[in-house]
């Protein structure tokens, strides 16, 4: 409540219920997800219960809110990867996440899974022409250089499962999001490594992204992004679905704890409509 107190309340008093709040963090501001904000009152809550939240990673990629290019209605989904021979464990459930996805975003689908789900079959989709792109697979973050994050995948013709931040390149997509999970025996995500995704994407022309902040729970992920896309395909904005999705998880049984709900944010770099203050 401290932290609400010294990073919320100087501006609290103008903040209404449901508002869309715009947090542009700072240094070590960026591993945290100030949905998870215990509010004070007659019944203590997550600052998530009360606001829509979304992030932008600073304030020069906010302000230029590029003019939308004509794009593709399709949805370009990877996941599912091969990790046999590799030290990477099997996702159980990115074959049912992905399916969610797929689901919902029938028409113009192009689906990279299995062997297929490899860094050069991505770069041979064009992934320049999917207004929707979703990944389903670990990462191994780099907080240093958080450009050489790496989305691993199958290996690809050159033997290479890796596509890095970096390798994100003239994308027209008005969403991407990186569902990534940690490997076993590896470095736990950290906020710095996994916004080199989102960095990376408004780069290359993406206006929005979804990644996470550290470590995912492949079941409870799988149930978050089921949520997420419903509400997109239902045409609710980004932040209104992705909150909504939280809030259904905030009220199970199992899944109710930040742990679960919270690594995920909205990176846009619009503050788009209705009343919105932001924070810096």
């Amino acid at each position: 409540m401290r932290l609400y107190d010294a990073l919320v309340g100087p501006v609290a008093s103008r903040l209404e219920p449901g508002m869309r709040v715009v947090v542009v963090p700072d240094g070590v501001l960026h591993g945290l997800n100030f949905e998870t904000l215990l509010v004070k009152g007659n019944k203590p809550h997550y600052w998530l219960e009360d606001v829509s939240l979304t992030v932008a990673p600073c304030l020069r990629i906010l302000l230029d809110d590029r003019k939308r290019k004509s794009i593709s209605s399709g949805a370009l989904v990877i996941g599912d990867p091969l990790y046999a021979g590799s030290d990477y464990s099997l996702l159980p459930e990115s074959k049912k996440e992905i399916g969610q996805v797929c689901e919902r975003f029938p028409n113009g689908l192009t689906l990279l899974t299995q062997g297929k789900a490899s860094p050069d079959s991505y770069q041979k989709a064009r992934p320049e022409l999917f207004s929707l792109i979703h990944i389903s697979a670990h990462v191994d973050a780099d907080p240093q250089s958080p450009l050489e994050s790496a989305i691993i995948l199958s290996p690809g013709e050159d033997g290479s499962r890796k596509l890095y931040a970096r390798d994100f390149k003239q994308l027209n997509a008005d969403l991407v999001t990186v569902s990534g999970c940690s490997s076993v025996g590896k470095t736990a995500l950290s906020g710095e490594g996994m916004v080199g995704f989102a960095w990376a994407a408004f780069d290359a022309g993406a206006r929005n992204a979804v990644t996470s902040l550290w470590a995912v729970d492949d079941l409870s992920t799988t149930d978050l992004m089921g949520h997420f896309y419903a509400g997109i395909k239902d045409g609710k904005p980004y932040a209104t679905a992705l909150r909504e999705a939280k809030l259904q998880m905030l009220q199970t049984r199992f899944f109710n704890k930040p742990v679960y709900w919270a690594p995920f944010q909205l990176y846009s770099r619009s503050m788009g409509d209705g009343g919105r203050v932001a924070l810096h």
